[in-house]
């Protein structure tokens, strides 16, 4: 695995596990065994990790939030949908544990939050209207912004 990978995971690890705003690049570095210097080869300080982290967390899920169009699904796949979106959520969890301190934090973590949590109800939205359309859920259109609503929330506070 390479230096730089194995960053990103040591420091979700501890983001993980002890909070990010009590994790340094320093103990970061020591948990690795590498020097500060070569962290900061990598990552110019914890902003950065913290960016890379959060652009591993949408690779992760785009294929889940952008399925192919033709594709039909049982619902027990939708389940799996939902299942496998808590998981990566639980993965990052620290990105969720205090999103509003870490995003007023870092405003251009809050723009990538935000067009992350659109495509999420973008495709909550298009799942559910499929559902609709082959009869498997009865609902009026306000009715289902409001249940994607929820599932958000649901899904972000799990």
């Amino acid at each position: 695995m390479k230096t730089r990978d194995r960053i990103l995971e040591c420091a979700l690890l501890l983001f993980n596990q002890k909070g990010e705003p009590n994790v340094s690049t320093l103990e970061i570095a020591n948990e690795l065994g590498i020097s500060p210097g070569n962290l900061y080869y990598h990552f110019h300080g914890k902003e950065p990790l913290i960016f890379g982290l959060f652009e591993r967390f949408q690779a992760e899920l785009a294929p889940l939030l952008s399925p192919p169009e033709d594709v039909q699904l049982d619902v027990e796949d939708y389940w799996l949908f939902l299942h496998l979106i808590v998981e990566r959520l639980a993965h990052y969890r620290f990105l969720f544990q205090d999103l509003s301190n870490l995003t007023s934090r870092l405003p251009k973590l809050e723009r990538g939050m935000r067009h992350w949590l659109n495509s999420l109800k973008r495709a909550l939205a298009e799942l559910l209207a499929q559902l609709q359309l082959d009869g498997q859920l009865q609902s009026d259109t306000q009715s289902l912004g409001q249940l994607v609503e929820q599932i958000t929330l649901t899904l972000l506070f799990s």
